[in-house]
């Protein structure tokens, strides 16, 4: 889609009665729908593989992948929560400072965290098992459970063939991961200075089981990561309305009438929208820094800048050896990531589908609702605590009736639930 459909068209007849919509503003709307498959998943030779995701939809809803068999993938990703968890931010052993995100359409993303420091969903399932104050488990550990489980032993010999040898726990510890890589050092191995007994462990492991290790955990990622591409939105009420548009017919549909019609039209023209929430995913998947000030006693936070370090020295990342084919030319995005003062304090923009199941919203959930969102782009309050805010952004005054048909065509972006065969499954013995 032409950028040049998004400018004024000064030649252009004003819309009628007869004709509600001009020839670009139509051209806009039916560029927004519907979503197109879901793109490659760099570097996971599985991500489309059935057999696959039927062991990553076990790995996912499996407490056994924690310290404590006390949480899973999906106590933050719950399927009865729009695949979130309902909270401001997220909370697994302690409070984290972001929200959590739906994975719902999380295949689209190019980048994966608010700050995008992964980039593969296979990628990004692997962090919060480790991470202390998430699920606090290891990558030893995960493999471990699944040699003593026999149904999901069964379920990574269907995708993967036969299971590694393990069982010696003098070189495969019961619990054993490395410390997180620091960006400014990165080929310095901080494992066997760590206070973390996980780390230790892993310091005192020979390489070459070590390697044995994260060949296999990175096929944990890419089970859950070939589930997670499941996850895809459905029709929603806007995406069947624009079926009619298509078709010359524009009446209304079930769940888009005369308000969210007036939404969409503030939307794609008044409101600006269309700078940062374009295409059938309501994103550009790019980092913004939206000027958001930091609460009182909330940590500070580079954003994008430390997110680009840690995608460029991740073990697990693209180009890296644990890819289906490793190399620059798998995800030749990482080769040009660069920060400068532009990408201070910004975070990814989010996609608008969806959010009548994933309040609250801000890569902090400070926003309890859209109103409350609109309210914050309505006067562009505060400053931001480094960088700039972006200069696209100028605060726009809407009526109390603007703002309630843009939270109504916003809610019209809401598709059906996630179908129950990508939901809990039942536990085997």
């Amino acid at each position: 889609m032409s950028f040049l459909l998004f400018l004024p068209l000064l030649q252009e007849a004003a819309p009628s009665p007869t004709r509600p919509w001009t020839d670009r503003e139509r051209k806009i709307l039916l560029s927004l729908s519907p979503l197109p498959p879901v793109p490659a998943s760099p570097g996971n030779e599985v991500a489309d593989d059935p057999v696959a995701a039927a062991l990553g939809r076990a790995l996912f809803f499996d407490p056994g992948l924690s310290e404590d068999d006390s949480m899973s993938c999906a106590t933050c990703h719950d399927p009865d929560k729009g695949w979130g968890d309902g909270l401001a931010r997220a909370k697994g052993r302690k409070e984290l400072a972001f929200h959590t995100p739906s994975v719902v359409g999380a295949a689209f993303n190019r980048w994966q965290f608010w700050d995008g420091r992964k980039d593969s969903l296979w990628s990004q399932a692997l962090e919060p098992i480790e991470h202390p104050d998430e699920m606090a488990g290891s990558r030893t550990g995960v493999l471990h459970h699944i040699r003593k489980t026999p149904s999901l032993l069964e379920l990574w010999e269907a995708a993967f063939g036969p299971f590694p040898g393990l069982a010696d726990p003098d070189r495969f510890p019961e619990s054993a991961c490395p410390a997180p890589v620091d960006p400014a050092s990165p080929f310095e191995d901080l494992s066997g200075a760590s206070p973390d007994s996980r780390h230790r462990a892993w310091a005192e492991m020979e390489a070459s089981d070590q390697a044995v290790v994260d060949a296999n955990y990175a096929k944990v990622g890419k089970a859950i990561g070939a589930f997670e591409r499941l996850l895809v939105s459905g029709s929603a009420p806007f995406d069947r309305w624009v079926e009619g548009l298509e078709d010359d017919e524009e009446g209304p549909v079930e769940g888009f009438g005369a308000t969210q019609w007036r939404g969409a039209r503030l939307f794609i023209g008044k409101a600006g929208c269309l700078q940062c929430h374009f295409g059938p995913g309501f994103t550009d998947g790019q980092f913004h820094n939206v000027g958001m000030a930091v609460p009182a006693g909330a940590d500070f936070d580079d954003g994008r800048p430390l997110g680009i370090q840690k995608v460029r020295v991740d073990r697990f990342n693209a180009r890296g050896k644990h890819s289906a084919r490793p190399g620059v030319r798998e995800n030749p995005h990482l080769l040009y990531l660069a920060f400068d003062e532009h990408t201070y304090g910004a975070y990814k923009t989010p996609t608008l589908r969806n959010l009548g199941r994933t309040a609250p919203f801000g890569h902090d959930g400070r926003f309890a609702t859209l109103m409350e969102v609109l309210d914050f782009y309505e006067d562009l309050p505060g400053l931001p605590p480094i960088g700039h805010r972006e200069e696209t952004l100028l605060p726009l005054k809407f009526s109390t009736s603007e703002k309630e048909d843009l939270v109504a065509f916003l809610l019209s972006l809401t598709s059906e639930p996630i179908a129950k065969e990508f939901g809990r499954p039942s536990r085997k013995p």
